[in-house]
């Protein structure tokens, strides 16, 4: 009987593991070395902060073939054609686990020469996956701190990561999860709106989360999953996430290149700050698309969630329902 909720990763995981203790870290350590002489990986951090500097958030475009909860998404794009498509991008991210989302570590090689940082996105569990990660050309490697053993590991696994020049990306899927990361000492934090355990999407929690527990001077934080198209990308740089990752919006269609665009070219410039008519009436100037559509409807009606301490919008009277329309269509 396969396994449930996080330990199937772990289960999938087990033959990887066990292959590289068996070839034992100081040949892991040899090939570390080599490949670091051969190729030096562009700085992830670097590229984040540029992207986030020029257009208010940094877009991390993600290679991902499959996934446990959509099945087969796009398989028919080989590597360096992604890598190609995703040039208007700050960042990659590769999925490099198998079983569940059709990745190989191979990937990571076959796309360096586009000159973009590299994450390599899967499920560690043991130091020897990070070392492993060096040979394959990557600068930054997803760190769970759902999959880890505590604070203590956590901070081990950040620290060797940083050691070996990799950007450690330390990903959290709720408060708990952000307090231990800040424990461990996580810059780079990623947060997850996919619950791991039921795979299910909630985007507004990850807004949540961000308005909640906003970044603290060396932080920064990314968005990921549930992003659909430039409305929701335009909500996370309003919310306080100086970067985002975006996959399977990417990759549907197999238009990677097409796909990315729409998300440029709809995010634009950062907007100004949002101030109310003189006398409260009237209309509001400058005012997004985003504030028009369904989910900045349902944004403004999450509990704890206060648009005007998020992101300097006054939230504004509903319009009535045309009959017989879909309200607030865009």
């Amino acid at each position: 009987m396969e396994a449930m909720g996080i330990e199937r990763f772990r289960e999938a995981k087990a033959s990887e593991i066990k292959s590289l203790r068996e070839l034992g870290r100081e040949e892991l350590e040899r090939r570390a070395l080599r490949a670091r002489e051969a190729f030096t990986p562009p700085d992830f951090l670097k590229a984040l902060e540029a992207g986030a500097t020029s257009r208010g958030i940094a877009v991390i475009a993600e290679y991902k073939r499959a996934s446990p909860s959509q099945g087969e998404i796009e398989s028919g794009v080989p590597p360096e054609a992604a890598a190609e498509a995703f040039r208007e991008a700050d960042c990659i991210s590769v999925l490099t686990e198998g079983r569940h989302f059709g990745g190989e570590l191979a990937f990571l090689p076959r796309m360096t020469f586009q000159g973009a940082p590299l994450l390599r996105k899967d499920f560690v569990f043991h130091p020897l996956q990070i070392l492993d990660t060096v040979t394959y050309g990557a600068s930054a490697v997803l760190l769970i701190t759902r999959l880890l053993a505590g604070v203590a590991e956590l901070r081990e696994f950040i620290l060797l990561a940083r050691s070996l020049g990799l950007a450690p990306v330390t990903e959290v899927l709720g408060g708990d999860d952000l307090e231990a990361a800040r424990s461990a000492g996580a810059g780079i934090i990623q947060v997850n709106a996919r619950d791991l355990d039921t795979l299910k999407v909630d985007f507004l929690a990850s807004l949540r989360l961000a308005e909640a527990s906003p970044p603290r001077p060396g932080e920064f934080f990314i968005a990921a999953s549930g992003l659909r198209d430039a409305v929701d990308l335009k909500l996370a740089r309003r919310c306080g996430f100086r970067g985002a990752l975006i996959g399977t919006a990417l990759m549907r269609g197999g238009r990677l290149r097409e796909n990315l665009a729409g998300f440029m070219e709809g995010l634009g410039a950062p907007g100004p700050q949002l101030t109310p008519p003189a006398g409260g009436r009237g209309k509001w100037r400058d005012a997004p698309a985003c504030r028009r559509t369904r989910r900045w409807t349902a944004l403004r009606r999450v509990p704890g969630l206060e648009p005007r301490r998020m992101s300097g919008w006054t939230p504004v009277r509903q319009p009535r329902r045309a009959q017989g329309r879909e309200p607030w269509r865009v």
